[in-house]
Protein backbone atom coordinates (compact mmCIF):
# COMPACT_ATOMS: atom_id res chain seq x y z
CA UNK A 1 0.00 0.00 0.00
CA UNK A 2 1.73 3.23 -0.74
CA UNK A 3 1.66 6.69 1.24
CA UNK A 4 -1.06 8.06 -0.26
CA UNK A 5 -4.01 5.23 0.56
CA UNK A 6 -2.01 4.81 3.48
CA UNK A 7 -3.01 8.55 4.56
CA UNK A 8 -6.30 8.00 2.68
CA UNK A 9 -7.28 5.07 5.03
CA UNK A 10 -6.10 6.70 8.32
CA UNK A 11 -7.97 10.26 7.57
CA UNK A 12 -11.33 8.19 6.75
CA UNK A 13 -11.09 6.06 10.02
CA UNK A 14 -10.39 8.32 12.26
CA UNK A 15 -12.21 11.67 10.96
CA UNK A 16 -14.79 10.46 8.67
CA UNK A 17 -16.97 7.34 10.08
CA UNK A 18 -20.10 7.20 8.46
CA UNK A 19 -21.90 8.26 5.65
CA UNK A 20 -22.62 11.28 7.59
CA UNK A 21 -19.07 12.92 7.52
CA UNK A 22 -18.11 12.08 3.99
CA UNK A 23 -15.31 14.11 3.03
CA UNK A 24 -15.31 14.79 -0.71
CA UNK A 25 -12.78 14.09 -3.19
CA UNK A 26 -11.53 18.16 -3.67
CA UNK A 27 -11.34 18.38 0.21
CA UNK A 28 -9.58 15.22 0.80
CA UNK A 29 -6.82 16.09 -1.73
CA UNK A 30 -6.54 19.52 -0.48
CA UNK A 31 -6.17 17.50 2.97
CA UNK A 32 -3.72 15.73 2.31
CA UNK A 33 -1.31 17.66 -0.21
CA UNK A 34 1.73 18.78 1.86
CA UNK A 35 4.82 20.06 -0.06
CA UNK A 36 2.75 19.99 -3.79
CA UNK A 37 -1.10 19.58 -4.44
CA UNK A 38 -2.67 16.09 -4.78
CA UNK A 39 -5.07 15.69 -8.23
CA UNK A 40 -8.70 14.57 -7.05
CA UNK A 41 -8.15 12.22 -9.41
CA UNK A 42 -5.08 10.44 -7.22
CA UNK A 43 -7.04 10.68 -4.57
CA UNK A 44 -9.81 8.18 -6.04
CA UNK A 45 -7.31 5.77 -8.02
CA UNK A 46 -5.98 5.44 -4.40
CA UNK A 47 -9.37 4.58 -3.53
CA UNK A 48 -9.79 2.24 -6.15
CA UNK A 49 -6.74 0.30 -5.02
CA UNK A 50 -7.58 0.01 -1.54
CA UNK A 51 -10.69 -1.25 -2.87
CA UNK A 52 -9.11 -4.08 -4.57
CA UNK A 53 -7.06 -5.01 -1.62
CA UNK A 54 -10.33 -5.85 0.34
CA UNK A 55 -10.49 -2.31 2.10
CA UNK A 56 -14.12 -1.01 2.38
CA UNK A 57 -13.26 2.69 1.71
CA UNK A 58 -17.16 3.88 0.63
CA UNK A 59 -18.24 6.86 -2.04
CA UNK A 60 -20.90 8.37 -3.10
CA UNK A 61 -20.22 10.78 -6.25
CA UNK A 62 -22.23 13.84 -4.28
CA UNK A 63 -21.24 13.55 -0.68
CA UNK A 64 -17.53 11.68 -1.25
CA UNK A 65 -15.72 9.16 0.63
CA UNK A 66 -16.09 7.58 4.29
CA UNK A 67 -15.54 4.44 6.18
CA UNK A 68 -18.02 2.37 6.88
CA UNK A 69 -19.94 1.93 10.60
CA UNK A 70 -21.80 -0.91 8.86
CA UNK A 71 -23.36 -2.94 6.10
CA UNK A 72 -26.03 -0.58 6.21
CA UNK A 73 -24.16 2.45 6.20
CA UNK A 74 -22.34 1.26 3.06
CA UNK A 75 -25.20 -0.10 1.39
CA UNK A 76 -25.38 3.27 -0.71
CA UNK A 77 -21.55 2.79 -1.84
CA UNK A 78 -22.23 -0.62 -2.97
CA UNK A 79 -25.45 0.32 -4.98
CA UNK A 80 -23.68 2.83 -6.59
CA UNK A 81 -20.80 0.70 -8.00
CA UNK A 82 -23.34 -1.85 -9.06
CA UNK A 83 -25.15 0.86 -11.07
CA UNK A 84 -21.90 2.10 -12.97
CA UNK A 85 -21.18 -1.34 -13.60
CA UNK A 86 -24.42 -2.12 -15.70
CA UNK A 87 -23.30 0.09 -18.83
CA UNK A 88 -20.51 -1.62 -19.29
CA UNK A 89 -21.62 -5.01 -19.18
CA UNK A 90 -24.21 -4.27 -21.11
CA UNK A 91 -21.73 -2.75 -24.14
CA UNK A 92 -19.41 -5.49 -23.26
CA UNK A 93 -22.48 -8.11 -24.23
CA UNK A 94 -23.01 -5.69 -27.24
CA UNK A 95 -19.95 -6.07 -27.98
CA UNK A 96 -19.06 -9.71 -27.66
CA UNK A 97 -22.39 -9.94 -29.32
CA UNK A 98 -21.43 -7.68 -32.03
CA UNK A 99 -18.24 -9.74 -33.27
CA UNK A 100 -19.81 -13.45 -32.84
CA UNK A 101 -22.43 -11.73 -35.53
CA UNK A 102 -19.40 -10.44 -37.44
CA UNK A 103 -17.01 -13.25 -37.38
CA UNK A 104 -18.76 -15.87 -35.97
CA UNK A 105 -18.69 -17.49 -31.95
CA UNK A 106 -15.16 -17.45 -30.64
CA UNK A 107 -12.86 -20.66 -29.85
CA UNK A 108 -11.79 -21.23 -26.76
CA UNK A 109 -8.55 -19.31 -28.10
CA UNK A 110 -10.24 -16.52 -29.05
CA UNK A 111 -11.09 -16.27 -24.97
CA UNK A 112 -7.86 -15.24 -24.22
CA UNK A 113 -7.01 -12.10 -22.38
CA UNK A 114 -5.29 -9.37 -23.72
CA UNK A 115 -2.91 -7.23 -21.58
Amino acid sequence: MNSLSTDILHKLQLSHRGRERAISAEDLARYLSRQEAIPERAVRRAVHELRLRHVPVCSDPKIGFWWPESREDAAPAVANLRKQFQPIRDALEGLEAGLDETFGPATLFDQEEVA
